[in-house]
């Protein structure tokens, strides 16, 4: 597995949320954090990708709602 360029985490960021994409506009929830990041790592769906949890990033429907 290769890491990610910033062109990729760029498009990711903007793209919708997915198995391998999570946003998060703060870590002050630690628990619900762990577990976003041991789903994404589990990989279900056997992408053998990465998987990103973006935090401090509003998710696309609160940005859409302003």
């Amino acid at each position: 597995m290769s890491p990610l360029d910033e062109h990729e985490l760029d498009r990711l960021r903007v793209d919708l949320e997915s198995d391998r994409v999570e946003r998060k506009e703060s870590a002050a929830d630690a628990n619900k954090l762990r577990r976003n990041i041991c789903a994404l790592a589990n990989d279900l769906s056997g992408h053998s990708l990465p998987g990103v949890v973006f935090i401090g990033v509003e998710t696309m429907a609160a940005a859409r709602a302003f």
